[in-house]
């Protein structure tokens, strides 16, 4: 097997990963949306964002530099990267806790009133606001 054919089996196990990765986010985000699909695993809709990041767009953007930069070393980031997508779908992974008072967090963050209306205080949950 020459060096070239070895190239283009890596770019086509690279894609095939990637467009994986792409399939699984988008079972995650129809089980988000509500559909009665089953889950392949627990934590599947929960990581749904990173399966289209970093398990999608991160192996396949990382793949298309690679083949720019023409190096060995440069293949290691899609094959990382789609070894983490890989590890989101099979693995259960828990999904790390939010700390208490993070953007759109599930409990309103208490400002007090002597805060002015800057950028701190608007970005915050208020219970006034829709999205809280």
């Amino acid at each position: 097997m020459t060096m070239t054919q070895r190239i283009r089996r890596l770019h086509a196990g690279l894609a095939g990963a990637a467009i994986l990765a792409m399939l699984a986010a988008m079972w995650a985000g129809w089980i988000r949306l509500g559909w009665s699909w089953p889950a392949i695993q627990a934590n599947l809709p929960a990581n749904h964002g990173p399966l289209m990041v970093g398990g999608f767009l991160g192996t396949l953007i990382s793949l298309e530099r690679a083949v720019a930069v023409k190096k060995w070393w440069a293949y290691l980031a899609p094959i990382f990267s789609a070894l983490g997508g890989f590890a989101l779908i099979c693995f259960s992974v828990i999904p790390r806790a939010e700390p208490e008072g993070m953007l759109f967090s599930q409990k309103p963050v208490p400002i007090p009133d002597q805060v002015g209306t800057g950028f701190f205080q608007i970005m915050h949950c208020r219970p006034e606001t829709p999205w809280c």
